[in-house]
């Protein structure tokens, strides 16, 4: 059994801070966490003493991301996952979702399938599952992603590429305008998959119904979607404005 106790840093833990905290691991887990003051530890387990300059805090969960390091979640190799894998902790990150981007069907299936083996495959950061970008958004907000495969929403084409996941997918971008829209939303809502709203020319009020009856994401907000006006309240204001 490997044990350590961290000693002497600062920590943040379910929203409160902590100076002069420890942390107490047990074979790669967090078995206790509290104030140093006047604490008497195991006398088998190893202390290692940190400076009050140093503070531990959960990792971060990245729900978007294509890639990094030189690798691509689109490449649907094993190589991709070991590397963001290895990669990823050290800058924080322990927990993702691999996010596609428009491409083929085909492609888009390859690069599915191979997140949902690489799922079942323990990292140091951990793949939680699958971020869909596309193709089912609008195409005067496209951005980077590839006007020629871009799709009106589809239920069938979404049930498709969630068999090639495995039922990984955890959120799918949307843009709520589009043909289909309404049917894939119910989808979604359906199979507990997350909408997050991109990629998209949606109104104020057609997204203020929206929210209304479902809880939302985001897929970068501002970006690729109406811009704030003074005069006239678009989605991203609507975004701001649910924020609660």
């Amino acid at each position: 059994m490997r044990e350590v106790i961290l000693a002497g840093l600062n920590v943040v833990s379910d929203g409160l801070f902590m100076d002069n905290a420890y942390i107490h691991m047990r074979n790669g887990k967090i078995v206790a966490v509290g104030k140093n003051d006047n604490t008497s530890f195991p006398a088998h387990v190893p202390i290692r003493t940190y400076d009050k300059d140093t503070t531990a805090l959960p990792g971060f969960i990245d729900v978007h991301i294509h890639g990094g390091y030189g690798v691509d979640v689109m490449d649907a190799n094993e190589d991709v996952f070991t590397t963001l894998g290895e990669k990823l902790p050290t800058e924080g990150t322990t927990a993702y979702l691999a996010t596609t981007i428009t491409s083929s069907k085909d492609r888009t299936v390859q690069a599915l399938q191979q997140c949902a083996q690489s799922v079942k495959k323990l990292g140091s950061a951990e793949l939680l599952g699958v971020h869909l970008e596309g193709p089912f958004i609008h195409p005067d907000k496209r951005g980077a992603q590839p006007l020629e495969h871009i799709e009106p929403a589809n239920v069938e084409m979404f049930a498709e590429f969630q068999r090639a996941a495995d039922g990984t997918i955890r959120i799918v971008t949307l843009a709520p305008e589009i043909e289909g829209a309404n049917k894939l939303l119910q989808k979604c809502i359906d199979e507990r998959v997350i909408t997050s709203i991109g990629h998209t020319t949606v109104e104020y009020e057609t997204l203020e119904q929206l929210v209304q009856d479902e809880p939302m994401h985001v897929t970068h907000l501002y970006n690729a979607m109406p811009g704030l006006h003074h005069r006239r309240p678009v989605s991203s204001g609507q975004h701001l404005r649910s924020l609660h």
